[in-house]
């Protein structure tokens, strides 16, 4: 009975861990003396010519929605809104607050920063993710809908609160 007793213990603990281990929390300081939270984007899908990765950050006050975009051939920057179709139904549309293109790394990658709102934060912690739409400079909208890493936002909100 002991030894069922600790297995169970060490089994617990283990999973235990291993849950805490895929919060991999980063830190960064900006420029103005901001500090940011962030974790690694995790791919969600593909679409004409592109694939598409997202992520959650924080500065401690504000949440945003981060994209990244790898282009197969030229990027184009993003601009105007970006709706997400959750999978009960509801979306949210959000503001662009940043998008930059890396430089020297090849493929070039377009990073864009899009604010959250408290009530787009609770829309994303009670349903996964469907469906993508951002739109690109000059107005053309790319689709995405999501093959994988269906509860990204859920499970990064919860690592940064």
């Amino acid at each position: 009975m002991k030894n069922l007793i600790n297995f169970a213990m060490i089994v617990f603990f283990l999973i235990s861990y291993q849950g805490y281990s895929q919060c991999n929390v980063q830190t960064s300081k900006s420029s103005n003396g901001v500090t940011f939270k962030y974790l690694n984007s995790e791919p969600v899908g593909a679409g004409n010519g592109f694939e598409l990765g997202v992520s959650i950050s924080t500065n401690g006050t504000n949440y945003f929605f981060n994209t990244n975009v790898r282009y197969a051939k030229k990027p184009v920057k993003s601009g105007g809104t970006l709706i997400i179709t959750l999978k009960n139904n509801q979306s949210l549309n959000l503001k662009l607050n940043s998008c930059q293109i890396t430089n020297g790394k090849k493929p070039e990658v377009v990073m864009s920063v899009y604010s959250l709102t408290q009530p787009d934060i609770e829309k994303l912690k009670k349903a996964d993710i469907e469906k993508i739409v951002f739109q690109e400079v000059g107005g053309k909208n790319q689709h995405v809908s999501l093959l994988k890493n269906f509860d990204v936002a859920l499970r990064q909100i919860k690592c940064l609160e």
